[in-house]
């Protein structure tokens, strides 16, 4: 049975006005309310409070405000007797009390962007500007905006599943769902007029007769750091990520995109494999298909076959990776021609497109059960047959498109990922274009920004059409933003780096930030480029992030593009600053010491000598101010400039003190030990470049080894005081 929610919706709704108890803390507060259901044709109002347990008329209402400690939990939960329509839920609370606050509030979808609002924000819709385009190329179909509200007033925002307040300083006030299988939960705050709301999406929402008690609300509040926080929600959630180990990788889209061909993917990986780089996922994407949809229908482009590309990526040693956009249909592909029904419908009962990509593209209705059949032929013959041992499974929001079967968004799309973990119980999934909270502990991996674009930004895109288009600032952005999602929702993939010098128009500084920011945040790091095509520059950024190392964030802001994070790698502190802003940015280094790392940049050997060779002077002629730098020096970055500082003070013998050409100093595979008098170096694994290392000796230091052949190390003035002597050692590549 399928309703018209939008005829009816102002008619039946649930309403709760909650008042602070306590101004000082967003945790203490009550709640009283009232809601309006629909059964039988008869409408019927019941008021409650924080604590309502009633009924009537076979309509029972349960409310409950529990506290524990720091944390509280807000439910509301409704069971009928006969047919009962649920159409909206809303939350007024009083979390908003300057107008001044920074609020963060997660977006829809992978692709939609997300950060800490201010009152000079606003988010749009498409643009009515476009009007025939939107409606030709389903613009609106891309994330909330026919079934949310957007204003496009300043400071009138909103975002989904979970988000928090920030007066001032590092403490927030969190919320977040901890159920969006019943439905969406949005939070929109109106910095302006001071409000602030919960709004549960239950657009098409049926409660069966006598059935079990259905949760409309379970929201979950605390207060403490942005990662506190998100670890007490998902604690109390019980969700917990999937086992997978942080990828390195390749992948075709963004050098060739459907332009693919078995040529140009063996060309590739020969390239990877003949140089020996560790890629863990060596992955196709969107090209190799006759069209989308048709995903056993393999073009003439590919004539050895998908299964023959796939044992070839085996053989060199890594792991095969395949895109599937398993829920959609492109308008000229056999699959829609074919089975029209098995596609989403309108009320009318013609196919609901979901988007203006490719030829416009229609969902598949994963209750039907021939979709469902035929979905577990596509992935048994990709996984089985085929071989492919990684899914990049892409634009998964068509799936939940339109409520319906008396179900709403949310559930829908819980019911989708649920059926693609059962196509592929074993074999490790990365999911994009998804609602995030249906994702989490059920996906190994998942995009958390749009895609990249070869440009920066596309101002003309960002002020007409969605949010969700692509954009290298705004994926940087949310690589930033969603970063406390990793490790504990599952392992963040912030798309690809990109180093290369042709087909693309990214400047060097803004492709080394890209580079820097990806392999900071993400655990996933992937690039598009054929590296047969780098530079002697482009080569040794590119080798400088290896080994990849995963990072541990600490703490992280990122306000009007300026980022600023602290983080661990290894048993090694740094920092990192980000302007990925138009303008110079000053920055303050924070106490202590440290070293300024120049990725893929080695010294003149007139800088640096060889080892066993003592320049003249006795001592190293490098300029040290510029990459030993002490705490409180103002640095000045250049636009869209990122710097990493490696802490340096507090130095014990044979420990690395800085090095070159390393992205990440410190890191390196070499392990350094010290006994007797002597100082012994060694590697643990592959240096790709020549490489330097400035490594902290003690005063009774008798000999400097590595390899068994004793060196003459030379000593470097680095400015720090009372450290131990530091000496410069360079080291071939393999």
């Amino acid at each position: 049975m399928r309703t018209d929610v939008l005829k009816i919706s102002t008619i039946f709704y649930i309403e709760i006005n909650a008042d602070m108890a306590n101004n000082e803390s967003m945790i203490d507060f009550t709640c009283d309310g009232f809601l309006v259901y629909s059964s039988n044709g008869r409408v019927s109002r019941i008021p409650f409070n924080a604590h309502t347990d009633c009924a009537e008329n076979g309509f029972s209402l349960k409310s409950s405000l529990e506290r524990t400690g720091g944390e509280t939990r807000l439910t509301l939960s409704v069971s009928a007797e006969s047919h009962t329509h649920i159409l909206a839920v809303e939350c007024a609370l009083p979390f908003i009390k300057t107008g001044r606050e920074r609020v963060f509030l997660n977006g829809y979808q992978s692709w939609t962007d997300t950060k800490e609002f201010g009152i000079r924000d606003r988010m749009k819709a498409p643009s009515k500007i476009l009007g025939p385009i939107i409606e030709k190329n389903w613009l609106n179909r891309y994330a909330d905006y026919e079934f949310q509200r957007y204003s496009g007033r300043r400071g009138d925002l909103h975002g989904a599943t979970y988000g928090w307040v920030r007066s001032d300083g590092d403490q927030v006030s969190f919320f977040g769902s901890l159920d969006e299988s019943t439905g969406f939960t949005f939070f929109y705050a109106d910095l302006k007029g001071k409000t602030f709301r919960i709004v549960k999406d239950v657009e098409g929402m049926v409660l069966p007769a006598a059935a079990e008690s259905t949760v409309l609300l379970d929201v979950f509040f605390t207060e403490g750091t942005e990662r506190e926080a998100v670890a007490s929600w998902f604690k109390a959630s019980g969700i917990s990520a999937l086992s997978a180990k942080p990828s390195t990788g390749w992948t075709s889209w963004y050098n060739y995109y459907q332009n693919i061909s078995e040529e140009i993917i063996l060309g590739n990986l020969d390239a990877f494999a003949s140089r020996g780089i560790p890629l863990d996922i060596f992955q196709i994407d969107d090209g190799y298909q006759t069209a989308v949809g048709d995903w056993l229908s393999v073009n003439d482009r590919f004539p050895n076959g998908m299964k023959h590309i796939a044992d070839r990526i085996k053989e060199a040693g890594y792991t095969p990776g395949i895109w599937l956009a398993p829920f959609a249909g492109e308008t000229k592909s056999k699959l829609f021609a074919e089975h029209r029904s098995w596609f989403i419908t309108d009320d009318a009962g013609e196919p609901f497109a979901t988007g203006g990509n490719w030829s416009a593209f229609y969902s598949l209705d994963i209750y039907n059960p021939e979709v469902r059949a035929y979905l577990k032929k596509v992935f048994d013959t990709v996984i089985h047959e085929w071989g492919f041992r990684l899914l990049k499974l892409d634009f998964l929001y068509g799936a939940c498109i339109r409520p319906r079967d008396g179900k709403t968004r949310g559930r829908i799309m819980a019911d989708a990922v649920a059926l693609l973990r059962e196509c592929a119980p074993a074999t490790p999934i990365l999911g994009c274009g998804v609602p995030l909270a249906q994702s989490f502990g059920t996906f190994e991996f998942c995009r958390i920004g749009t895609d990249i674009d070869l440009q920066w930004h596309n101002k003309a895109y960002g002020a007409l059409i969605h949010r969700e288009f692509p954009s290298t600032k705004y994926a940087l952005q949310n690589s930033i933003t969603r970063n406390h999602l990793d490790g504990h929702a599952f392992l963040n993939d912030p798309d690809v780096f990109l180093l290369r010098h042709t087909n693309i128009k990214l400047n060097d500084t803004q492709k080394k930030t890209i580079f820097y920011i990806n392999n900071i945040f993400g655990s996933v790091l992937f690039t598009s480029d054929d590296i047969r095509e780098y530079s002697d520059r482009e080569e040794a950024l590119y080798f400088s992030g290896f080994p990849f190392v995963h990072k541990n964030i600490i703490s992280s802001s990122f306000t009007d593009g300026i980022c600023e994070a602290s983080f661990t790698a290894g048993n090694r502190e740094y920092v990192v600053f980000s302007n990925q802003s138009p303008k110079r940015r000053t920055f303050s280094v924070p106490d202590g010491f440290w070293f300024r790392a120049a990725a893929g940049e080695v010294p003149a050997s007139g800088e640096v000598p060889a080892s066993g060779e003592v320049p003249a002077s006795g001592e190293v002629r490098l300029d040290a101010a510029t990459y030993w730098i002490p705490g409180k020096t103002d640095m000045v970055l250049s636009p869209w400039e990122t710097v990493c500082l490696l802490r340096c003070d507090n130095l014990e013998p044979g420990i690395v003190a800085g090095s070159f050409p390393s992205a990440f100093p410190g890191t390196e595979p070499i392990r350094i030990e010290f006994t007797a008098g002597e100082l012994k170096i060694s590697k643990t694994g592959r240096l790709f470049s020549d490489s330097v290392f400035f490594v902290a000796v003690p005063a009774d230091t008798v000999t400097v080894s590595f390899g068994g052949n004793c060196l003459s190390p030379a000593p470097v003035r680095t400015g720090l005081q009372g450290a131990p002597t530091v000496v410069a050692i360079r080291i071939e590549s393999d």
